[in-house]
């Protein structure tokens, strides 16, 4: 598969005689990013970002959750570690999902509701809407949150506290007609978001499509960040 390309499965989740079946379709990839290839697609925003292909966290060393290579985030001391990329705008006439596999250490600085991290952060521009969606996971309480409507608000969705020393699965599926979110899954359990709208405002005037991953530390303290496996797909149900 090229990389940053729709792949397409015209024959997945359909009958002998071409009847769509869509609880057995694969949704189309429209960017897969496995950090395998220069860091330089995601733009090093605060903090500092590499790639590597192992790294060393408290006692426990990491390797990539698949590949040769895994995106590593540092956050600035007492604040905030970002990275940035920037995106072709993907199809807006289906639900469409964001998924990523993250990981972080025992030692790291998330000791208090001050340190979070945002594994899935999105701003799109249509040209006649700006929307804003993200995810949030605050490792001292285990809770987990969705951004709301006003674009600055972060509501809790519930309590699902993650091992330190292991990859975690996170993916939030949203219906960019409706504004809404679909359903965010962490590991293997599903929240029903649908509930729950995220921004939308006056466009801008222009077309784009931004992705972010976040993580803040506490004053005085640094927080570490592994990524693995970014993905995008289009045509969820």
């Amino acid at each position: 598969m090229a990389r940053g390309y729709p792949t397409f499965y015209p024959n997945v989740g359909r009958t002998i005689e071409g009847e769509f079946l869509p609880e057995l379709a694969v949704p189309p990839v429209w960017l897969e990013d496995d950090f395998d290839t220069p860091a330089h697609k995601w733009i090093e925003g605060l903090g500092t970002r590499s790639v590597v292909t192992n790294k060393a966290l408290g006692i426990n060393e990491f390797y990539p959750h698949s590949g040769e290579a895994m995106l590593f985030i540092t956050s600035e001391v007492g604040g905030e570690g970002n990275v940035i990329r920037r995106l072709g705008t993907i199809p807006l006439d289906t639900n469409f999902g964001i998924q990523i596999m993250f990981a972080f250490g025992p030692n790291d600085a998330f000791e208090t509701t001050t340190d979070y991290v945002i594994p899935i952060h999105l701003y799109f521009d249509t040209d006649a809407s700006l929307y804003k969606l993200a995810i949030k996971y605050i490792r001292s309480t285990g809770k987990w949150y969705y951004l709301g409507s006003d674009g600055t608000t972060y509501y809790e969705i519930g309590t699902r506290t993650i091992y330190p020393n292991s990859w975690h699965y996170v993916k939030v599926i949203v219906n960019p007609s409706t504004g809404k979110y679909i359903s965010l899954q962490v590991d293997n359990h599903i929240y029903d978001l649908t509930a729950y709208s995220y921004q939308k405002t006056t466009s801008g005037g222009n077309v784009y499509f931004y992705a972010k991953i976040i993580v803040y530390a506490l004053a005085g303290e640094t927080t570490y960040l592994l990524c693995d496996n970014y993905k995008i797909t289009y045509n969820e149900s």
